[in-house]
């Protein structure tokens, strides 16, 4: 699935979307989280928040991804566990 169809599909709230996002991204998210001291559960959690936030922006008119979607989600998933990490 391409970058764009993923995008229109999430916009629609395609369930086949957020199927692929999960089997896609998921691993590499929750990786870093547990590379960086984090439990299964905090994976689970920041994927989850990482989603709100993406389809929160791609909701939006103005939205452009500059990068790979793959990126896009690391990012989010990276600041979520570093602001967490600042909070606890």
């Amino acid at each position: 699935m391409d970058q764009d169809q993923l995008i229109l599909l999430l916009r629609n709230n395609e369930r086949s979307a957020f199927i692929y996002v999960y089997d896609t991204f998921y691993p590499v998210l929750a990786r870093y989280i547990h590379q960086h001291g984090g439990t299964r559960e905090d994976a689970e959690d920041l994927f989850q928040e990482t989603v709100i936030v993406l389809i929160r922006n791609i909701k939006r008119d103005s939205f452009q991804l500059s990068s790979s979607m793959k990126t896009y989600l690391y990012a989010i998933n990276k600041n979520l566990w570093l602001k967490k990490v600042r909070q606890d």
